[in-house]
């Protein structure tokens, strides 16, 4: 029982890693178009270049 019970919190920590590891690769990618999209909306005005 001890060892079941080690390999499931064990299981557990890597599902738990795996979700993170998603989440951050997700938020990257999303941070990444945030970041293009600013990056376009830089290039038309020419105010921004001024300042």
């Amino acid at each position: 029982m001890y060892i079941l019970f080690i390999v499931g919190i064990i299981a557990l920590n890597f599902i738990a890693l795996y979700y993170v590891i998603r989440w951050a690769v997700e938020h990257g990618i999303n941070a990444s178009k945030l970041v293009n999209k600013n990056d376009d909306t830089f290039e038309e005005p020419f105010d921004s270049d001024k300042f």
